[in-house]
């Protein structure tokens, strides 16, 4: 009884201490609304304070790197943009907005070439899966912006995006055009990654270099290192750590060596890679068109068009590649994707010897022994093995590759570095 009796009391004081709690002030001077309008305002004054447009380094998905966007905001809610993609005079103009959904967001929400070059899902040259494409945004969260910078990250990839202002005194076009000459002097199809005396060879593809990273266990794996470039060379996405060293970019060398010596330590360049054209060819991504093929591969793939039609499928693509570490022939025919294995022996630097065993991986093998599938490979060597002279339109960065077979003049078959999304038009 006594117990209850105490607890009844200290029941008694807790009440009456809450019940004399004073009233806390609201901490703010102004209501949310009133906050959230006066932070859009601040951003909208700083979007268009930059008289001459802001730079936007521009990162699309993390296997495609970094893009040069001009972009000039005007306070009637267009945009003006150009890009490193489009030709240093074209601008096009849209509609942007900024609103609040948990921050401030920056919206590119009418249609516009430059932007949604990277966001949309089909991309207008084809990079990146149909449905993905370059897998970068139109909306972006606002991070921070002054005068100074504007850092942006993508709602939907969360890539972080970052505009500096463009000074006064440079037009658009000649940003542009300096940019493109100095993509121009350090692109290269292969390079060379040198720390110190270890050297390794790796292919960039669309701004991204992959480059062989040992942990501590041990263990080898590729690091997708993504660039964009500017006026003095390569900056990276963000410092990376790659076998115990930190990279953060790499500046041009103009002493005529090819070399890009890295701006935070001088052990560590890029160089360019001559490689064989017989290597290039079981070491690129390679696609192929019927209407480039000679009279064998004409009679083979001219059979296909009647078993797509009965298979009720359309072939979206072909091309020569690598998959798991095999060189083969990959193919995308309606909404099935396969994998046929060729085996190779490199002969000399423009000859190479093909031969398919009749293996593959995913849909591969299923198409090659019940579709017919093996009429499309069997210019590379199906029935028998086949050697071919291998040519290129640029000895060290060939966008187009001529497959000779040795003694068989009907068997030419050329090959793009770029995708062809209808392999059996002409």
């Amino acid at each position: 009884m006594k117990k209850i009796y105490h607890l009844a009391l200290m029941l008694m004081a807790f009440f009456a201490l809450a019940s004399c709690t004073p009233t806390v002030d609201d901490v703010f001077d102004k209501s949310s609304a009133e906050r959230i309008s006066t932070t859009t305002d601040e951003n909208m004054q700083v979007l268009t304070g930059a008289t001459n447009g802001w730079v936007m380094q521009y990162y699309a998905g993390s296997l495609y790197g970094g893009y040069n966007v001009l972009c000039k905001f005007n306070a009637d809610q267009t945009v003006t943009a150009s890009s490193e993609m489009v030709a240093p005079d074209s601008i096009f103009t849209s509609h942007f907005k900024l609103e609040q959904s948990q921050g401030i967001v920056l919206s590119f929400d009418a249609h516009n070439p430059i932007f949604h070059y990277f966001s949309d899902p089909h991309n207008p040259d084809n990079i990146g899966e149909d449905g993905k494409g370059m897998e970068g945004d139109f909306e972006f969260r606002v991070l921070k912006a002054n005068a100074d910078s504007v850092i942006l990250q993508g709602k939907k990839h969360n890539r972080r995006i970052v505009m500096t202002p463009l000074a006064s005194n440079v037009t658009w076009k000649d940003y542009l055009t300096k940019i493109e000459e100095i993509e121009e002097k350090m692109t290269f199809k292969y390079f060379n990654y040198i720390v110190g005396t270890d050297t390794v060879r790796i292919a960039p593809s669309y701004h991204t270099m992959p480059i062989p990273n040992t942990d501590k266990d041990g263990n080898t794996a590729d690091v997708d290192v993504n660039y964009i470039y500017t006026l003095d060379g390569i900056q990276l996405y963000k410092p990376y750590e790659i076998n115990g060293n930190t990279i953060t970019g790499f500046k041009y060398n103009a002493n005529g060596s090819n070399l890009f010596s890295e701006n935070s330590n001088g052990n560590i360049f890029l160089g360019e890679a001559v490689v064989p054209l017989s290597e290039q060819l079981i070491s690129g991504d390679w696609y192929l068109k019927m209407s480039a093929m000679g009279k064998l591969g004409q009679k083979y793939w001219g059979v296909i068009p009647d078993i797509q039609q009965q298979l009720g499928e359309e072939l979206k693509m072909t091309a020569l590649t690598t998959v798991s570490g095999r060189f083969g022939f990959y193919f995308v025919s309606g909404k099935y994707a396969g994998f046929i294995h060729i085996d190779y022996t490199l002969i000399d630097d423009s000859h190479i010897q093909l031969k398919v065993p009749g293996t593959g991986i995913g849909y591969g093998t299923w198409y090659l022994t019940n579709a017919y599938y093996n009429y499309l490979v069997e210019p590379f060597g199906y029935t028998k093995a086949r050697t071919f002279e291998v040519k290129g339109n640029d000895p060290k960065s060939p966008t187009e590759l001529t497959l000779t077979e040795v003694g068989n003049a009907d068997n030419v078959i050329t090959i793009f570095a770029s995708p062809i999304s209808a392999p059996l038009d002409n």
